[in-house]
């Protein structure tokens, strides 16, 4: 038989519900693994049901993450009192 063959995950795999992604802590000017996660199911829902630019704009987040052009803080926003 030629052709693709698709190579299934071993027994026991658990597929991810989140990826970390390391971001610019700009409270330390370090870079930090914590904090930063993508949800899968979300991603697979963006993917299925779009809107699409958002599932492709996903590939910027580690980008923007790690080379923020600007933070902005205090902006008092409705349930965001412990973020920037």
């Amino acid at each position: 038989m030629e052709g693709k063959v698709m190579i299934l995950p071993p027994v026991g795999y658990v597929a991810p519900t989140e990826i970390h992604v390391d971001g610019f802590d700009p409270f330390t000017c370090h870079v930090t693994a914590d904090g930063f996660s993508l949800s899968v199911p979300l991603l697979e829902n963006l993917e299925l049901n779009g809107p699409s630019q958002k599932y492709w704009d996903v590939l910027l987040v580690p980008d923007a993450l790690l080379n923020p052009t600007v933070v902005l803080q205090g902006l008092k926003r409705t349930n965001f009192d412990h973020g920037l």
